[in-house]
């Protein structure tokens, strides 16, 4: 595997004083499948959002296959993200005004800067990986929340991400539906060489995974 991602000695801090992150080295390989542990407030999702161009950080370097992303501007950051990047969050986040289709098609819309449905044949592709495309016309709030999770992880998919940040993306969901949503995102990574990093408080998930980085008070131990 060849090196997509690397973190190198970055803090991050809100007020100036206190760091959430401390000094953090990090290398992603390209197609690796990653879980990140840690209680609640131990900088887990201030990571992700970091990786993610969401946010910048205080002190450090962030090289994106070489590149150095760290201070990109907002502009940048935004291109940059809805090149490279998936998110899958907690919650679905489904636009209730639009059908299942369209909530997919919302990441190709703020590409292109327009309503279009050319990537259609694209979304039933992905559906059908799925084994949903029967719902792909179907009123978004009609369907369950498993297939709801995993319209938001086709929606992520859409624009062909190298990378796919989830933030606990199975913690609303019963035990056997967030073995399949493991199994779906699992095929994706086989299938694609996606690279994953999933912040899971479940530990069945979390050992499953290849590697399982542990962040205590902003530290990676």
């Amino acid at each position: 595997m060849s090196e997509i991602l690397r973190l190198s000695g970055v803090f991050k801090s809100y007020d100036g004083k206190n760091n959430v992150l401390k000094n953090i080295d990090l290398k992603i390989e390209k197609g690796e499948f990653i879980g990140i542990i840690g209680q609640s407030g131990s900088g887990k999702s201030t990571l992700l959002n970091i990786i993610g161009a969401l946010d910048t950080p205080s002190k450090g370097e962030i090289y994106f296959d070489g590149e150095n992303i760290s201070y990109y501007d907002s502009e940048k950051r935004a291109q940059f993200r809805n090149k490279n990047i998936g998110f899958v969050f907690q919650f679905h986040f489904l636009l209730p005004q639009f059908s299942v289709m369209e909530n997919i098609l919302i990441p190709s819309w703020i590409e292109s800067g327009k309503d279009s449905h050319e990537k259609e044949e694209e979304v039933l592709n992905i559906l059908k990986d799925m084994e949903l495309e029967e719902i792909a016309y179907r009123d978004s709030q009609n369907i369950s929340g498993g297939q709801q999770q995993r319209i938001a992880i086709a929606r992520a998919l859409l624009n062909k991400p190298r990378i796919v940040l989830a933030d606990e993306p199975t913690g609303n969901l019963d035990s056997k539906t967030s073995a399949q949503i493991y199994n779906l995102l699992r095929k994706i990574n086989k299938k694609y060489s996606t690279t994953f990093l999933i912040v899971t408080h479940n530990p069945e998930i979390a050992a499953l995974c290849d590697r399982v980085i542990e962040i205590s008070d902003g530290i990676i131990k």
